[in-house]
């Protein structure tokens, strides 16, 4: 087991990397504990469950089992908590929170109908990439019509959101072609490749997220 894991980590080293920066977000969040709000505590249930399924995919791999089943299903839990993360953050719009509601029920209905046991489910990522793309508008949008924020800077919110843009726009169109780029059936070069872009990006947004979360010491100087 230790040779394969040697194995696949000298193959795709951004893999594990990703995997290790997870920690990040989810240590300063402990180190911010006193100041989380509820969508801060929402965000690092987000995160624990990502990395709940990051361990189990990496435990397959590591017994040569198929683990696509596992990276669809963390897709659609990850979603469906950052659908109640937004509800929450556009709590001073109902119009805003029931475009959240339809949006959240379109990705529920398109990854039961797309999911596969053994390969990516790339349409419905590309959907959920275009749905937080839209969830980060409406509360760019909220920001900027509210007028309440004195320091955007110190504003935990626009961390969360600025995080889900930068992962969003950078993977949607990798996800829209996913059978020529993250498919299993892709070249084995060019889904390193395109593994190798999506890992980056993702660790930005962890980076992004871990803003969030030390920012929150100021949420009540900020409003």
């Amino acid at each position: 087991m230790w040779e394969r894991f040697n194995n696949l980590v000298s193959t795709a080293p951004s893999l594990l990397l990703a995997s290790t920066a997870i920690l990040l977000p989810i240590i300063v969040a402990f180190l911010r504990r006193a100041y989380l709000t509820f969508e801060l505590k929402t965000l690092l249930s987000f995160l624990l469950t990502y990395l709940v399924f990051d361990i189990s995919e990496w435990i397959l791999a590591l017994f040569r089992i198929n683990n696509m089943y596992l990276h669809n299903i963390s897709e659609l839990a990850g979603m469906l908590i950052t659908g109640f993360l937004y509800y929450r953050i556009l709590i001073n719009s109902r119009f805003k929170q029931r475009i959240v509601i339809v949006l959240i029920s379109l990705v529920i209905l398109q990854n039961i109908l797309q999911f596969s046991w053994g390969e990516l489910a790339g349409y419905s990522f590309t959907l959920n990439k275009v749905v937080l793309i839209s969830f980060v508008f409406l509360h760019f949008h909220s920001i900027i019509t509210e007028m309440k924020i004195t320091n955007i800077l110190l504003h935990s919110p626009f961390w969360i959101s600025s995080a889900f843009m930068v992962f969003s726009c950078g993977m949607l169109f990798i996800y829209l072609f996913w059978n020529y780029t993250l498919s299993t059936s892709s070249q084995k070069e060019i889904f390193r490749l395109y593994s190798d872009i999506e890992q980056i990006f993702r660790i930005i947004s962890l980076i992004l997220f871990s803003f969030g979360f030390w920012t929150s010491k100021f949420a009540n100087q900020n409003v």
